[in-house]
């Protein structure tokens, strides 16, 4: 008997709420089951004017093709106000290539 495409290796283990089986390769829904592929960071970021300025810094310090890359990141992302604001009150111009980074968990 297969499942899938994949045999049954050990049928009918009693569980709590039903039966296990034990199969002999791993399941994957069809592909028009998958949801929709998620867009590039690039891509999300240009949707979304409000955070313009962090993305022109991970432009200017090439880290974009860095974090996608990556199987999996977070990236945490000021709005243009909050960092116009952190700007004045620091007095500098922008951030900087090691604080852009803080911002980055790879």
């Amino acid at each position: 008997l297969t499942v899938g495409g994949a045999r049954i290796i050990t049928p009918n283990i009693p569980a709590v709420n039903g039966y296990l089986h034990i199969i002999d390769k791993i399941l994957f829904p069809p592909p028009e089951d998958l949801p929709p592929l998620l867009p590039s960071l690039l891509d999300l970021l240009e949707q979304l004017p409000q955070y313009s300025h962090f993305k022109q810094l991970l432009q200017k310090y090439h880290l974009i093709d860095e974090i996608e890359s990556s199987e999996q990141y977070t990236v945490l992302i000021p709005d243009d106000t909050t960092l116009e604001e952190y700007c004045r009150a620091k007095n500098i111009e922008q951030l900087d290539d090691i604080s852009v980074k803080y911002h980055i968990i790879l």
